[in-house]
């Protein structure tokens, strides 16, 4: 992963909230100098009673034309406001319009980082979820909660870093973030357990690797004192003044999140601070 994005695709609706996260992903965009692509979900619209007796498969196809013209224009219309916000922020974009049918284009989705609102926005898809569009796209996730008060994120970074390999690549694949910070600091939580596992608490080694971007990362070592892990994690950085948490999802397999609960699931669920995560 070079220090720098290509691509950058955000999931917005022409709600008020749609439209802040755009502008956030629009800004984003110019600062890191990637292309934009906003991806709408359209809806396809009900057959009318006569039109389920239409038989022929000539007559039949022109149904299902009709359909999808009328379907496409309605979702042309809805990006309007998106579109103009656009040209309004000066940052070009392309628009792609999904069908929520089917999960394919979500799968390949040709893009460098995901931005989502959380929650999801009132007019795209339920099931349009974090952990959804982690799994089905594999790439980094930039999550930012519709509470959250500033417009701004990524001026103070903290990473949540733990010695895994999910840690890792999420470091990996924020660095053009962090290359941009003003101020990156390293949160190990309860890393004496890992040091008696490893033979080394980890902190000095995430620290090392980010020098080599001329990155300084402070250290920040705490104790979870029998909390939930994730809680400490949103306390710290909270304290610490961040506007940004980066995340390696899963350190331990879903199943065993699914079944226990786990880091990664708490935050997904009750994230109130902006989130990087990488699957």
């Amino acid at each position: 992963m070079t220090a720098s994005y290509s691509r950058i695709a955000v999931f917005a609706d022409a709600t008020p909230e749609g439209r802040r996260l755009f502008a956030q992903a629009a800004r984003l965009a110019r600062h890191v100098g990637a292309d934009l692509t906003g991806v709408y979900a359209g809806e396809r619209s009900p057959l009318t009673p006569d039109e389920t007796f239409v038989r022929g498969v000539k007559a039949i196809s022109e149904v299902v034309r009709r359909h999808d013209a009328d379907d496409r224009a309605r979702a042309a219309e809805a990006i309007g406001p998106l579109m103009e916000a656009s040209v309004a922020l000066d940052q070009p974009a392309d628009f792609q319009i999904v069908w929520p049918h089917g999960d394919d284009v979500l799968r390949f989705l040709d893009c460098d980082l995901m931005v989502a609102a959380y929650p999801t926005p009132a007019h795209l898809p339920a099931n349009w979820t974090a952990e959804r569009l982690l799994s089905l796209n594999g790439g980094p996730l930039l999550l930012l909660p519709s509470a959250w008060p500033g417009e701004e994120h990524g001026r103070h970074v903290v990473i949540a870093w733990n010695g895994s390999r999910q840690a890792r690549r999420a470091v990996t694949e924020a660095l053009p973030l962090l290359t941009r910070a003003s101020r990156v600091t390293v949160l190990v939580v309860d890393g004496e357990q890992y040091a008696v596992a490893t033979g080394q608490a980890p902190g000095p080694d995430m620290a090392d690797y980010l020098a080599r971007f001329d990155i300084r990362a402070d250290l920040h070592s705490v104790s979870s004192d029998g909390q939930a892990i994730a809680d400490t994690i949103t306390r710290e950085a909270r304290g610490l003044g961040a506007d940004l948490v980066v995340i390696g999802c899963y350190s331990r397999s879903r199943t065993v999140e699914t079944i226990f609960g786990g880091v990664t699931r708490t935050l997904l669920r009750d994230t109130a601070m902006p989130l990087f995560l990488s699957f």
